[in-house]
């Protein structure tokens, strides 16, 4: 995995985009210029944050969450789990009384997740289904036994502004 600085990252599409090493044998001076740096940190920051949508989650910085992830059990016996605020998307979550992690998850509006509201079509532990709310998850469906997270993994955005990511993703940046 390659970890970069913003600063970093900026050097290293300059470099890409053939704006960098400078040309130091002249100077040229306009006062209309575009402010390349920030012009291009836009974009780098679009492009991080589709890839970090999109990407195969084995090219991308993935934590289990788990012990940063509340839970509480709803009268429907389903589960919320508020989530941290860096998780971008879910990857994989399991309760301890299910018999297997979920791995596809459900946005709001599918179908599916709509059944998941009705008792006799939903989600039970050995068929378990969560629904991506992006700043929570909705678990089905929950049984009087351990209802803690086994696991939790999602793919986050990293704290402190660094850029993660496999050396195999290509970047691209877009400049429109």
């Amino acid at each position: 995995m390659l970890t970069l600085t913003p600063t970093q990252m900026l050097a290293m599409v300059k470099r890409q985009l053939l704006l960098q090493p400078l040309q130091h044998d002249c100077t040229i001076e306009r006062a209309d210029g575009l402010d390349i740096d920030s012009f291009l940190l836009e974009r780098i920051e679009q492009w991080y944050r589709n890839l970090l949508l999109t990407a195969d989650t084995r090219l991308l910085p993935v934590d289990d969450v788990r012990n940063e992830t509340s839970l509480s059990r709803n009268a429907d016996d389903s589960i919320t789990a508020l989530i941290p605020a860096r998780v971008v998307r879910p990857v994989e979550v399991q309760l301890a009384s299910w018999s297997m992690p979920v791995t596809a998850f459900l946005k709001p509006d599918d179908d599916a997740a709509r059944f998941q509201f009705n008792t006799f079509l939903r989600g039970r532990t050995d068929n378990p289904a969560v629904i991506d709310f992006h700043n929570r998850w909705l678990l089905f469906s929950a049984n009087n036994g351990d209802n803690s997270l086994l696991t939790a993994r999602a793919v986050v955005r990293p704290d402190n502004g660094l850029y993660i990511f496999d050396s195999a993703v290509k970047i691209d940046i877009p400049l429109t």
